[in-house]
């Protein structure tokens, strides 16, 4: 199966480009994909979401090894979207309404 080419888009001028180029044709800002980082704000969304759930630490570290990691910190994006969606789906704990 053929790869589709990856288009950015310049975070500057807004025009997109092929994946290949290093800068925007039109402005020359470095065209750069950003990685994914579980940032201390990430690592509070997480925590206030078991919270909000009601997860004691055993249900948490259970929801965290079910989407492939032993700690928020671990979390890659693949992961860190895969328990927001577990967040999600569970009901809210009495009392903690969003």
């Amino acid at each position: 199966m053929a790869r589709r080419p990856r288009i950015r888009q310049c975070s500057r001028c807004g025009t997109t480009s092929p994946g290949k180029l290093t800068k925007c044709p039109s402005c020359g800002t470095p065209l750069v994909k950003w990685r994914f980082k579980m940032t201390p704000g990430k690592v509070q969304l997480v925590h206030a979401m078991a919270r909000q759930k009601g997860l004691d630490d055993d249900a948490y570290r259970d929801n965290l090894h079910a989407v492939g990691v032993e700690t928020c910190k671990d979390m890659k994006q693949k992961n860190f979207d895969d328990f927001i969606k577990r967040m999600a789906r569970l009901p809210d704990a009495p009392g903690r309404a969003g």
